[in-house]
């Protein structure tokens, strides 16, 4: 008889945020900044911000100028870091 041998597939390791890990931040230094489509200044803004809107830092997408942000209503784009003040 031949030994049936199964080929399991290990499932990939998807490493998600716990929820206290997550990175708060709101508005510093400015009044409004624009929350832009693209890390660069040229880029077209998905918004503006003022000083009370809050949103989460995703660390992993931002840049070494910028960072990628989501807003509580769900629009994500990108802060200039000299705006954002991490909670």
């Amino acid at each position: 008889e031949e030994a049936i041998v199964e080929e399991v597939a290990e499932e990939p390791v998807v490493e998600e945020q716990e929820e206290d890990e997550e990175l708060v931040g709101h508005i510093t230094n400015a009044e409004k900044v624009y929350i832009r489509t693209a890390p660069n200044k040229l880029s077209a803004p998905a918004m503006i911000a003022d000083c009370n809107t809050k949103f989460y830092v995703l660390k992993e997408e931002s840049s070494k100028d910028f960072y990628c942000v989501v807003t509580e209503n769900g629009t994500k784009g990108y802060i200039v870091k000299q705006f954002v003040k991490i909670d």
